[in-house]
């Protein structure tokens, strides 16, 4: 049977890594996409801040497709053993489509959160890659839903709303979605 992908979108600070989580407490590998892109960044010896990641994002993107990133990580996906990966952080239809087309089975889940919860989840995760401010971080919705992440939110195969979870509750309600597919792939 071909490896089953779970592959989780949401705009930043939405809370994906709740679903990371829950599917690393049930024991299924994860690979997250965003770090490809950084790694990426940090080969042009710049540093992963929000501009250098957006701009070699938006850069690869063009020169190179708007799969680059799905084809990236995939090298990564292919060596990991086991029928089932999460996938985190897709960001465009064209990579789910490039998954497909090596014939793994893809489940999408949407995480979804109000903007000003976003905002401040940034903020406190203090990475180098996140928001100075406000302007920034609406820049950055703007430029997620550019290259096609509105889409993939839009026909999601399932939706978490992570508004009024705290970490552990969320985490119980990403693992009841995890089973939920993996029972209707199993069919």
């Amino acid at each position: 049977m071909s490896k089953l992908l779970i592959c989780s979108s949401g705009l930043p600070g939405s809370g994906k890594s709740v679903i990371l989580e829950a599917a690393k407490k049930m024991g299924i590998p994860t690979v997250v996409m965003g770090d490809v892109v950084r790694t990426e960044t940090r080969k042009h010896s710049l540093p992963s801040n929000a501009a250098h990641t957006a701009k070699i994002m938006l850069e690869y993107r063009e020169k190179y497709g708007k799969e680059v990133f799905a084809r990236l990580v995939s090298k990564e996906i292919e060596v990991i053993e086991g029928d089932v990966v999460l996938v985190d952080g897709v960001r465009n239809p064209e990579e789910l489509e490039y998954f497909q087309s090596k014939e793994w089975r893809v489940a999408t889940v949407a995480i979804l959160s109000p903007p000003e919860l976003r905002f401040e989840r940034l903020r406190k995760r203090g990475r180098i890659d996140e928001v100075a401010d406000r302007k920034e971080f609406l820049e950055r919705d703007q430029r997620e839903i550019s290259v096609g992440m509105d889409r993939v939110i839009l026909h999601a195969d399932y939706y978490l709303v992570n508004q009024y979870l705290d970490m552990e509750r969320a985490v119980a309600e990403a693992e009841k979605i995890i089973k939920k597919i993996l029972e209707n792939t199993a069919k």
